[in-house]
């Protein structure tokens, strides 16, 4: 029988990652926010860290079931990397 998904990291939280981060929230997912320069009140947990360095990026995102990015496109062959080698879930 296949998990569901419960635990999703949101890369990126200007304008998309913090509404898909909210909307999933209200969905009853467990949200962590991943940022340089988090904005503040969002309903889910934020964790500032630079995620350019694939090694602090992996670390991050241990526990997770899936991940979304909402960063630019020349960071996702990292992150999606990154997902693929921990059997995680990955969106775009």
């Amino acid at each position: 029988m296949a998990s569901k998904l419960k635990n999703v990291a949101v890369l990126g939280l200007g304008k998309v990652g913090s509404l898909v981060g909210t909307l999933l929230t209200r969905s009853g997912f467990v949200v962590t926010g991943i940022d340089a320069n988090p904005p503040p009140g969002l309903p889910f947990e934020v964790r500032t860290q630079d995620i350019s360095n694939p090694v602090a990026l992996k670390s991050a995102l241990a526990g997770q079931d899936a991940v979304i990015s909402c960063l630019p496109f020349h960071l996702n062959v990292d992150i999606a990397r990154i997902a693929h080698d921990a059997a995680m879930h990955y969106f775009d």
